[in-house]
C-alpha cells in the first residue's frame, strides 16, 4: 500500500484523543446533520468499511512483525497523531485474526489498555486500524536501564496498573494471551500501557478458536514466534505451551512472569531458542525468584509464586485477585498469597502499636517471645510437612503429564525445526521417575506405569530411538503380564497388554513383523470370545486385523482380503456398542473401512467397492463429527477419505463427481487449520486438497477458478515455506504450485503474469539445484519452468528472452536421461529464430 508520507520531519505534538460527542434527544429525533438510525434499527457492520488512505499521512516505519507493521501517521483530519497498524501477509486466516484483534481492542475502554480510534480497509482491499501513539519505552527497556534492586521495585506500580488493566479486559471476558515487558510501554509520567492484543481471545465468543504454538525456532524466548503464534515462551504458563485451552490464570501467570523479571532482572526461562524454554518448561518450574533477588520482600516472592504455579487452580482465579495483592503489598496490609509466621504477624503488629507496646513490662515482652519461638517451629515443621507433600503430588503429576505431552505438540514443534534433540533429556527424566515407581502401588497404580512405559516408548519410536523404543515397551510388556497372570479376565489389562505388544511388533520388519501381528490377532480374537461386547477387546481385535490386511496388501491377495473382511466384521460390531463420544475407538472403525477399501482398489481393481467402503468410513467420521465438532483426529480422516474418492472418480475422469468430493476434504482441511493454525501438517493438507480442486478445474477448462485456486495454494505453501525454510521439499512444491499459476494465467492470455510467475518459480528451483546438483528431480522441475518460460516469451513474442531460457532449459535437457525432453526443446528454438 502507497500513501503519501508526511513532508515535515517535526510532528506536532498530540491534542488530547478524547473527543467530546453528542447524540440526539431521548426520542431518536434528528441531530442538525438530519435524521440517523436509531441503535435497534442499525446492526454493527459486520465488515470494516473502505477509508480513503489520504486521511493519514505515513511518517515512519516504528515496528514490524511477522504478520504486521506499525507506522507512526498523521490523522490528517484531526491534526494528531496516531500508531497505524496494517497487515503484511496474504492469507485469508489472518486478515480474520487482525480483523478481530481491532474490534476486540476497540471495545476495551482503559486507561491502561491502547485506545483504538478508526478501523477500515483500503481501497485496495488490505485492513488496518489506527490507535493512540504511546510515548515511552517498553518495560524490558525500564528494567535494562535500572542499575539496582531498589530501582526496579519502582516499576511495580506499573505492574499494579497492568494487573488493573487485565483485570478490566478479564471482566469483559477478553484474556490477552501474550503479555511480556515487550508488550508494555511505560510513560515519562508513570503512565502504563497494554499493547498487541493481536493474540487476545474472547471467552464469550464461542466461534473465537483456540490456537496453539507454532514456528519454534530460531526466534529468541522473549518474543512472540513467527507464524500463527499463540504467546510467548518465557512469559507462558505450562498448559498454554502445551496448546491446552487457557482463561484468565493464563494471563495471571504471565503477570506473575513479569513480576519475576522486575525481582529477578532476568525472565523466568532463558535460554538461545523458544523451543529450548519450551522443553524446560514442560519439565520444571524456573528457579526460585528468591534465588536471583534475596532482597525480594517475602510477600512479593509469595504473589510472584502463586501467580506463576504450575497447575492453574493453584493461582489466583482472575488478575483482580492478583492485583488486590500488589495493592496489600503496597499499603503495607497482609497479603493473601504469603503465609505468615508467628513471628511475622508479631512484628507487622508490634510496628503498627509501637506506643502501646512501650508501655508493656519486659517481662511480659519475653513471655511473649518464647511463645513466638515456640510456635514458629510448630508451623516450621508444619510448613516443611505440606512443602514435601505438595511437591511430591506436583512432581508426580508433572513427570506422568509430561509423557503425554512429549509425543504431542512439544515433538511435532521440535520436528518441524530439526531440533527433537532436545527431547532427550525430557524422555529420560521421565524415564527415569516411572523405573522408580515399577512395583509400588496397587494394580491400577502398576497399570498406569505400564501405560506411561507405552507412551515413552511410542516417543522413542517417532524419534526412530528403537533400542530405547523396544526397553520401554518390553517394561510395559512385563507389567501388564504380570497383571494379566493375577487378573486374566480383566479386559482392559488384557488389551493393553496386546496394544503393547502390537508396539513391539511395529519395530519388526518383514516376516518377523507379520509373524508377531498373527500371534496378536489370534490372542485378540480370544479375548473377543471370552468378552465378545467389550469395547477395548474389540477395538483391539479391529485394529490388529485391519493393521495385518494392510502389511500384507499385494503379497497375499487372498489373505489380506480375508483379514480387512475380519477387521470389518469386528468393526459393525465394535460401533453397535460405541458412542460418538468414543472417537479413539470410532475411528478404529474407520481405519477398518478405509484398508478394506484400499484393497478392494489396489488387489481387486474395484474401484466401486473401494468407493462404498470409503462412504462407509466417511458416514461414520460425520456422525462422530456432528457431535464432537473438534474431534480433530476423525475430521483429518474424513478428509482424507473424500480426498480418495475424489482421487477414484478423477482417475476414471468422472470431474463432475470428483470435485464435490475434492472440495469436501478442502472444507473439512480449512476447519481443522482454524483449529490449529499452527498444525503445519493439516495446513499442507489443506494445500493438497486445494490443489486438486484446480486440477478438476483446469481440467474443465474452468481456467479462472483453477488460477484462483492454485493461487490460494501458492500462499499457503509460501507460509509454510517462511515458517520452514529448511524444508527444500517444500519450497520445490512452491515452484510447482507457481508455475501451475504460470500456466492459468498463460491459458487465459495474461502472459506479462505467466512470464513472471515462470520466472520466480525458476528462481527457487536454480537455488534447490545449487543446494543439491545431484538431485535429478529438482533439475528436471527446472527444466519444466525454462521450457514453460520460454514458451510463454514466443507467445509474447520477446524471442531474444525466449532464446536465453530455452538454451538454459536444452542445457539441462542434454544432461539428462530423456531424450525427448532435447527434442521438444530444439522444436522451441526452431521457433523462437
Amino acid at each position: 500500500m502507497n500513501h503519501r508520507a508526511g513532508t515535515d520531519d517535526t510532528i506536532a505534538a498530540p491534542s488530547d484523543d478524547t473527543l467530546a460527542t453528542t447524540t440526539g434527544s431521548e426520542s431518536g429525533t434528528s441531530s442538525r446533520r438530519g435524521s440517523r438510525p436509531s441503535i435497534a434499527s442499525s446492526p454493527d457492520y459486520l465488515e470494516l468499511r473502505v477509508v480513503d488512505p489520504d486521511h493519514y499521512a505515513l511518517v515512519r516505519e516504528i515496528a514490524r512483525g511477522g504478520m504486521g507493521r506499525i507506522w507512526m501517521a498523521r490523522d490528517r483530519r484531526l491534526g494528531r497523531d496516531v500508531a497505524l497498524k496494517e497487515v503484511l501477509v496474504d492469507s485469508e486466516a489472518i486478515v480474520r485474526r487482525f480483523e478481530r484483534e481491532a474490534r476486540i481492542t476497540a471495545r476495551l475502554q482503559h486507561p491502561s489498555i491502547v485506545g483504538v480510534h478508526e478501523a477500515g480497509v483500503w481501497p485496495s482491499g488490505e485492513p488496518f486500524y489506527a490507535m493512540r501513539l504511546v510515548s515511552g519505552r517498553s518495560l524490558d527497556d525500564a528494567i535494562a536501564a535500572t542499575t539496582s534492586f531498589a530501582d526496579r521495585l519502582a516499576l511495580l506500580p506499573n505492574l499494579l496498573a497492568v494487573a488493573d488493566a487485565m483485570a478490566y479486559a478479564h471482566g469483559q471476558r477478553v484474556i490477552h494471551r501474550d503479555l511480556k515487558p515487550r508488550n508494555i510501554v511505560v510513560g515519562e509520567f508513570g503512565e502504563t500501557v497494554v499493547i498487541d492484543w493481536g493474540l487476545a481471545k474472547d471467552l464469550g465468543d464461542s466461534l473465537d478458536l483456540e490456537t496453539s504454538i507454532a514456528g519454534i525456532g530460531t526466534s529468541g524466548p522473549g518474543e512472540t514466534t513467527a507464524g500463527d503464534i499463540l504467546g510467548t515462551p518465557s512469559y507462558m504458563p505450562p498448559e498454554q505451551a502445551a496448546g491446552e485451552g487457557v482463561d484468565e490464570r493464563a494471563d495471571v501467570y504471565a503477570i506473575g512472569a513479569m513480576l519475576y523479571h522486575v525481582l529477578a532482572n532476568e525472565p523466568p526461562y532463558r535460554s538461545q531458542s523458544s523451543a529450548e524454554v519450551i522443553a524446560t518448561l514442560m519439565v520444571e518450574p524456573p528457579v526460585p525468584v528468591s534465588k536471583h533477588a534475596p532482597a525480594a520482600p517475602t510477600e512479593l516472592v509469595a504473589i510472584v509464586e502463586r501467580a506463576m504455579a504450575r497447575d492453574p487452580a493453584a493461582r489466583y482465579r482472575t488478575a483482580r485477585e492478583l492485583a488486590d495483592d500488589l495493592r496489600r503489598f503496597q499499603t503495607g496490609q497482609l497479603v493473601g498469597a504469603h503465609r505468615y509466621s508467628a513471628g511475622q504477624l508479631l512484628r507487622r503488629w508490634m510496628r503498627r502499636h509501637r506506643t502501646a507496646i512501650a508501655a508493656v513490662a519486659a517481662a511480659a515482652i519475653v513471655g511473649i517471645a518464647v511463645g513466638v519461638v515456640a510456635l514458629r517451629r510448630i508451623f516450621a515443621a508444619e510448613a516443611l510437612i505440606e512443602q514435601q507433600r505438595a511437591e511430591a503430588v506436583a512432581n508426580r503429576k508433572a513427570a506422568e503429564e509430561l509423557s503425554q505431552f512429549m509425543i504431542g505438540d512439544l515433538k511435532n514443534k521440535l520436528v518441524d525445526v530439526g531440533r527433537i534433540d532436545l527431547l532427550d533429556a525430557v524422555a529420560a527424566r521421565a524415564a527415569a521417575y516411572y523405573d522408580g515407581r515399577s512395583g509400588e502401588g496397587s494394580d491400577d497404580d502398576q497399570y498406569d506405569v505400564a501405560a506411561a512405559h507405552n507412551v515413552l516408548g511410542g516417543g522413542f519410536a517417532d524419534r526412530l530411538d528403537f533400542a530405547n523404543a523396544r526397553h520401554q515397551f518390553g517394561k510395559a510388556a512385563s507389567i501388564l503380564t504380570g497383571l494379566v497372570a493375577r487378573e486374566p479376565d480383566n479386559v482392559r489389562f488384557g488389551s493393553q497388554l496386546l496394544r503393547v505388544r502390537s508396539n513391539l511388533a511395529s519395530l519388526e520388519t518383514g516376516p518377523a513383523a507379520e509373524q508377531a501381528l498373527h500371534a496378536i490377532a489370534d490372542a485378540a480374537d480370544r479375548l473377543v470370545a471370552a468378552h465378545p461386547l467389550a469395547p477395548r477387546a474389540l477395538h483391539m481385535a479391529c485394529s490388529t486385523h485391519a493393521h495385518l490386511a494392510a502389511l500384507i496388501g499385494k503379497r497375499d491377495p487372498a489373505a489380506s482380503l480375508a483379514e480387512s473382511a475380519r477387521s470389518v466384521e469386528l468393526a459393525t460390531t465394535l460401533e453397535a456398542v460405541l458412542t460418538v463420544d468414543d472417537i479413539l475407538e470410532q475411528r478404529a472403525v474407520m481405519t477398518a473401512h478405509r484398508v478394506r477399501g484400499d484393497l478392494l482398489r489396489d488387489v481387486q481393481h474395484d474401484a466401486d467397492g473401494a468407493i462404498a467402503e470409503y462412504r462407509i468410513a466417511i458416514a461414520v467420521g460425520d456422525r462422530v463429527t456432528a457431535k464432537a465438532t473438534h474431534a480433530a483426529v476423525v475430521l483429518d480422516a474424513v478428509a482424507s477419505l473424500h480426498d480418495e474418492v475424489g482421487s477414484v472418480l478423477l482417475g476414471r475422469n468422472e470431474l463432475a463427481g470428483a470435485q464435490p468430493e475434492f472440495e469436501a476434504g478442502l472444507a473439512i482441511a480449512e476447519r481443522l487449520h482454524q483449529l490449529d493454525p499452527s498444525n503445519h501438517a493439516w495446513y499442507q493438507t489443506e494445500q493438497q486438497l486445494g490443489e486438486r480442486v484446480g486440477m478438476v478445474l483446469e481440467a474443465r477448462h474452468d481456467f479462472v477458478g483453477a488460477l484462483a485456486r492454485y493461487r490460494t495454494c501458492e500462499s499457503i505453501l509460501t507460509e509454510l515455506v517462511t515458517a520452514t525454510p529448511s524444508d527444500h521439499d517444500l519450497a520445490r512444491d512452491q515452484a510447482v504450485e507457481i508455475r501451475k499459476v504460470g500456466r492459468m494465467q498463460a491459458s487465459t492470455n495474461q502472459l506479462a503474469d505467466a512470464v513472471a510467475s515462470y520466472r520466480r518459480a525458476a528462481a527457487i528451483e536454480r537455488t534447490l539445484v545449487e543446494a543439491d546438483p545431484a538431485n535429478d528431480d529438482w533439475h528436471g522441475q527446472l527444466y519444466a519452468t525454462d521450457e514453460l518460460l520460454g514458451s510463454a516469451l514466443i507467445q509474447a513474442h520477446d524471442l531474444p528472452a525466449a532464446r536465453v531460457e530455452l538454451h538454459a532449459a536444452l542445457e539441462l535437457a542434454e544432461h539428462g536421461t530423456d531424450p525427448s525432453r532435447v527434442a521438444r526443446v530444439r522444436q522451441d528454438l526452431a521457433r523462437a529464430k
